[in-house]
């Protein structure tokens, strides 16, 4: 007879008795069971491995609804990291796959996270940043593991690596978030390894060896991580443009791909629809501890269009204000004594870095433009200069024709 090891269900079993209703909206059988191709036994693993994965990242906030209301499992710190782009949703590929963009430079820097833990609760603790940083990422995999096609078909996971200004990465929190991705999550997944050396590097052997070491390094982790070597996929950009290239035969779209590696997309476009996404869940919370408003049937999800190119957005209905859903939310049971409540002081700084972030990310992609049109024009300069030295070549010659006699000369 089989039976999976107390240790492995315990986060379960807590889960089960203090949340119920959480474990059956978030954490549905069926999802676990379509991934697992109906196998009950790697079903019930694989979720018992999920709420061991949730409860390590969340502690006690783990039996918490998981939304961005800011009274569940995300704290208001957590979701001001998930709206500086870490990590990022794009647009859908051209055959309906989800897509996650994963960029470590959008991580809200830890001496910000220590002054606010400093300023709300007189210490910092050293730990939580790391905590903050497996949070949104847990967050944004388990919103798409509840969609059947990332169950079935899969998600692209894009994971920039490595760009001009090499950056390493934080390996105990890489192996853990790749090892809930591989065993927890019901989902299925191929991942795009994404390398942007210098131009320099590329003919440094020392800078080379650094590249190779680290690409080397990370997909060790991923297979130690039971990640399969056929899920990952390596792009190497040694010409401008090949990466885009290479992204487009993948299947993703123009409109899809990150600006700095050659497409239209940029971070605005997510934190539109981070703010929307934060507007549905507040309405959701209201109408899980009041019920609905009366002549309110609820919100049917948040608009795609927010992440798409065009940056367009429609609200389906008008969200209550943060004041009174959160006051209703409040109400909740299982909510826990302490809650990283931002001053509105602090929550305008953090805002006013993610804004600077893009506003750089928008002034980099005009200087790139600028600097390919001066390109441009050098070039065709270059051409007409030829050309009008060409014709004053013949212009010259026909005048000699001329002067001495014209066609008479020429028979």
């Amino acid at each position: 007879r089989f039976s999976i090891p107390l240790e492995e269900k315990e986060a379960f079993l807590e889960a089960m008795e203090k949340a119920p209703d959480v474990v059956e909206r978030e954490s549905d059988i069926m999802n676990f069971l379509r991934h697992c191709d109906f196998d009950l036994w790697a079903s019930a693993k694989r979720l018992c491995a999920y709420w061991a994965s949730r409860k390590r990242s969340f502690g006690p906030r783990a039996h918490l609804p998981m939304d961005l209301s800011g009274r569940g499992a995300m704290t208001d710190t957590d979701i001001l990291n998930l709206q500086a782009g870490f990590p990022a949703l794009l647009p859908r590929a051209k055959n309906g796959k989800r897509v996650i963009f994963v960029d470590r430079r959008q991580i809200m820097p830890k001496s910000l996270y220590d002054k606010m833990r400093s300023q709300n609760k007189g210490k910092s603790d050293s730990e939580s940043h790391a905590n903050l940083v497996k949070r949104s990422p847990f967050y944004m995999t388990h919103w798409i593991s509840q969609e059947e096609q990332a169950q079935t078909d899969g998600v692209i996971f894009l994971v920039l690596l490595a760009l001009p200004r090499l950056q390493d990465y934080d390996r105990p929190a890489q192996k853990r978030a790749f090892t809930a991705l591989a065993n927890a999550f019901p989902i299925k997944y191929k991942i795009h390894l994404i390398v942007c050396p210098p131009t320099y590097a590329t003919h440094s052997h020392s800078k080379r060896y650094v590249l190779q070491e680290l690409v080397t390094s990370f997909v060790g982790q991923l297979l130690e991580s039971s990640i399969s070597s056929d899920d990952i996929h390596v792009h190497f950009e040694r010409e401008k443009g090949q990466i885009l290239d290479e992204l487009l035969e993948v299947g993703l779209v123009r409109e899809g791909i990150p600006n700095l590696l050659g497409g239209d997309w940029t971070f605005d476009h997510f934190s539109k629809w981070c703010q929307e996404r934060v507007q549905h869940d507040l309405q959701a919370s209201v109408e899980r501890c009041c019920g609905p408003p009366s002549g309110l049937t609820g919100m049917d999800g948040v608009e795609e269009t927010t992440i798409a190119a065009s940056g367009d957005t429609q609200h389906k209905h008008e969200a209550p204000t943060k004041v009174s859903a959160r006051a209703a939310a409040g109400e909740s049971e299982n909510q826990p004594a302490e809650n990283s409540n931002l001053t509105q002081q602090q929550r305008r700084k953090a805002k006013n870095i993610i804004h600077s972030r893009q506003k750089r990310a928008r002034r980099r992609q005009e200087q790139e433009a600028l600097h390919q049109e001066h390109n441009r024009l050098v070039i065709e300069n270059a051409k007409l200069k030829n050309e009008e030295k060409q014709l004053q070549k013949w212009m010259e010659e026909g005048l000699a024709l001329v002067s001495r006699g014209g066609p008479r000369e020429l028979q």
